[in-house]
């Protein structure tokens, strides 16, 4: 993934494969990190900010290479991944997929970090995330993860279905 906009279905093919491989793993994933992929997943999210399969499968990729590594996620931090987050939920509001990786994504970039949550919130995370959760209703899986998101304290799936349902 070195020539951005050659062949966009190859490049969103092969952000997906790097999700997958990342799915499950935190072998893989450190193995994943050592050979680049946060910073050529971080590199296309830069180049091709408007190819909406590319950015979904991008933040798929980092939801699960975050996963519960705090080495990948402080990677990830250095490669800019919050303002990339936002920006993608700005840039593209109205796509469910690609907005619920973006939530999935910074769930696990802010799990058991204040200071993740702290910088996404100043990033506008938070309130983009209540605002695409309205715009999106039906979608219960956004509106489970985006309450997930939005609200400190939330310790259950029970939890976080009341707060969809009340948003």
């Amino acid at each position: 993934m070195t020539r951005w906009g050659e062949d966009a279905v190859l490049l969103s093919a092969a952000a997906a494969a790097l999700a997958n491989l990342a799915y499950g793993s935190e072998t893989r994933r450190r193995a994943l990190c050592q050979l680049g992929a946060p910073e050529q997943i971080m590199r296309g999210m830069h180049a091709m900010a408007s190819d909406v399969a590319f950015m979904t499968a991008s933040l798929r990729a980092i939801r699960n290479l975050s996963y519960g590594s705090e080495n990948v996620k402080t990677t990830l931090d250095e490669l800019g991944v919050s303002e990339q987050v936002v920006s993608a939920i700005q840039l593209h509001p109205a796509n469910a997929d690609l907005v619920t990786a973006a939530l999935w994504a910074m769930c696990n970039l802010t799990y058991g970090s204040e200071v993740r949550t702290s910088t996404l919130k100043q990033l506008g995370a938070m309130s983009a995330a209540k605002k695409v959760m309205r715009n999106h209703k039906s979608n219960s899986q956004l509106r489970s993860v985006g309450a997930y998101i939005t609200k400190t304290g939330v310790q259950t799936k029970r939890e976080v279905m009341v707060l969809s349902e009340a948003l």
